[in-house]
């Protein structure tokens, strides 16, 4: 597998792990079981985005890049669900992206 096909493996099991969240949420929220239909399917594409992105890049580097499927997360929540985000939230979110731009480097 390609490093490019690798990091769109990666940004894909991102998405559908933060949209399968949502979706999940979503189920609770509004009563309709038709949300967990959509929430498992994501959760199982999700897995195997990320085998897929485990096949060109580091297993640290995949696993320390899931965290940043939280800031998806917090911001769809935020649009969709318009939950607030406290400064607290924020600071918790800074500290995400700074570990894993340390991890990176």
């Amino acid at each position: 597998m390609t490093p490019a096909a690798a990091w769109l493996a990666l940004l894909a099991a991102l998405i559908a792990t933060a949209v399968a969240q949502l979706a999940y949420k979503l189920t609770f929220t509004t009563g309709r079981r038709a949300w967990l239909a959509v929430a498992l399917p994501l959760f199982l594409a999700a897995t195997g985005s990320a085998y897929l992105a485990l096949k060109g890049l580091s297993i640290g580097m995949v696993y320390m890049s899931t965290a940043v499927s939280q800031l998806l997360v917090a911001g769809l929540a935020r649009v969709v669900l318009k939950e607030t985000l406290t400064r607290d939230h924020g600071i918790a979110l800074g500290l995400i992206v700074l570990g894993v731009a340390l991890y990176a480097r």
